[in-house]
């Protein structure tokens, strides 16, 4: 008797923790109130301000997903859930108002006034495309190879291309005319890179100034309905396409998102039947590919390449690996290579740092000048003057 109290109290509790982890789960958002603060140096109020905000909207977010977080530990014994909800509680700005602005003993202060979103970013349109300006709008360039299995009619090649484009710009991103891509590439250079030809998607993009490539296959085949449905629907064509989509970090030459997925479509013809798979299967992957995508670049570290030309010494080489790790925003310094007096770095910054931030911020600590040669949203080259 004791045995089944206890099995009915656990069950009990078991529901209990089930509905208060999906409470807390289903809040949309949450307002904080929060200061950010930065270094009035050789940057100026301007810049200063900027860090200072982005230093108050990053405290914004992991305020409002601790107390996301704390308020599990109201469930006795909830570690389980607790880290479910830990992983869940992705939080992104919805909208922020600077309510105070002040300078003390050389710190640019800031007093915000944040709402914190935790639903799918992607879902969420006006942030999205507030996150993605801050985070410096990078530009995305789509290359999608389209097959059409047993078709005579005529067909738009760059349907699955378009249509991943269209979706893109109405997610906000910047997104790079196709005439301009295949103006400069022919067919066999667009089936390399397609194909996993990154280095040569690196020099396009570098012509594009694209930060980001998007390449993929999608294939389209013919279904019988004649066979599947015993000649009941013999009169309707049917097609299902299948495709698969990577996204480039032009900067590393590295995949930052992958994914796969189908779509069906039936009509009275087969240009209509293909049409509407093509059409389905690219809606479907684009929302996963655009929210893998917007969650990998606003909440996590990017990563950027800093070439220097004209290094001539030791002494240079060891300013620059003792000063980049201590620049504003900067998470990782990663020593790639020094040859021919070129010195490559890979860096790791905060998200809503930019790069030309670093190149001022570089610029009035080092002893010795440089010109930027070369500037993207994944790329610095400067030279030694």
């Amino acid at each position: 008797m004791l045995q089944k109290r206890l099995y009915i109290v656990l069950f009990v509790a078991l529901i209990m923790i089930f509905n208060f982890t999906l409470s807390v789960l289903a809040i949309d958002s949450v307002v904080v109130e929060t200061e950010g603060k930065a270094y009035l140096g050789e940057d100026g109020l301007v810049n200063a301000e900027k860090k200072a905000i982005n230093d108050g909207l990053r405290r914004a977010v992991e305020q409002a997903v601790g107390t996301f977080i704390s308020s599990s530990t109201m469930v006795k014994n909830a570690q389980l859930i607790e880290d479910k909800i830990l992983k869940s509680s992705q939080g992104y700005i919805k909208e922020y108002q600077v309510i105070n602005k002040s300078i003390e003993d050389g710190i640019y202060i800031v007093k915000l006034k944040v709402k914190v979103g935790r639903k799918a970013l992607a879902d969420d349109l006006d942030a999205l495309k507030l996150n993605i300006k801050r985070i410096g709008n990078p530009r995305v360039m789509v290359l999608i190879s389209q097959k059409v299995e047993n078709y005579y009619v005529e067909l738009p090649n760059g349907l699955a291309e378009t249509e991943m484009m269209n979706q893109f710009i109405g997610s906000g991103f910047q997104v790079i005319d196709r005439y301009k891509v295949d103006s400069l590439i022919n067919r066999e250079e667009r089936r390399s890179i397609i194909s996993g030809d990154y280095n040569l998607a690196v020099k396009l993009s570098s012509q594009l100034q694209a930060d980001f490539i998007v390449v993929g296959n999608l294939k389209s085949n013919y279904i019988d309905l004649r066979k599947t449905l015993d000649g009941i629907a013999g009169s309707l064509k049917s097609y299902n396409s299948q495709v698969e989509a990577r996204v480039i970090n032009v900067a590393t030459a590295q995949v930052i998102a992958a994914v796969t997925g189908d779509g069906k479509g039936v009509g009275i013809n087969k240009e209509m039947a293909a049409k509407k798979s093509i059409i389905e299967a690219t809606n479907n992957i684009t929302d996963e590919l655009i929210d893998k995508m917007s969650n990998e670049l606003i909440q996590h570290e990017k990563t950027i390449q800093l070439q220097v030309n004209g290094v001539s010494s030791l002494s240079q080489l060891t300013q620059l690996k003792r000063t980049l790790p201590t620049l504003s925003g900067v998470v990782n310094v990663y020593f790639r290579e020094f040859a021919n007096e070129l010195l490559t770095f890979d860096i790791d910054l905060e998200p809503s740092v930019e790069v030309l931030d670093v190149a001022i911020e570089l610029e009035g600590k080092l002893p010795f000048s440089f010109k930027i040669k070369n500037m993207s949203e994944g790329k610095l080259v400067l030279e030694v003057r």
